[in-house]
């Protein structure tokens, strides 16, 4: 900020600013001229990228919800497994060795 206060003091010339076809014009000093539509880029970028960002929350947001629907339907489908005899493995055994699968076999395709 002190930056452009000082670039804006040290710029005092004055310059005209003439748009064709238009016959007004205008004279103001050269800081000015440069430091605002430095600025106006400054918060278009600033308002592009928070577009961005707002996509991705949205998707994190959706992410997150999907995450919690599936660990809800894996808790519902743990019980009935367990009832039936069936053994659920979370960790693998202390020897080393490679955890039997005793759930049922899927028909061959």
């Amino acid at each position: 900020m002190a930056v452009c206060v000082v670039f804006a003091i040290s710029n005092r010339s004055e310059i005209t600013l003439q748009f064709w076809p238009f016959q007004q014009s205008l004279s103001t000093q050269a800081g000015i001229i440069i430091l605002l539509p430095t600025f106006a880029a400054f918060l278009l970028g600033c308002l592009w990228m928070s577009v961005g960002k707002a996509v991705l929350w949205r998707r994190a947001r959706d992410a997150e919800k999907r995450v919690k629907r599936l660990q809800a339907t894996l808790e519902e489908m743990e019980p009935p497994l367990t009832q039936d005899g069936t053994e659920v493995m979370h960790t693998a055994p202390e020897d080393g060795s490679v955890p039997k699968s005793n759930l049922a076999q899927l028909p061959p395709r």
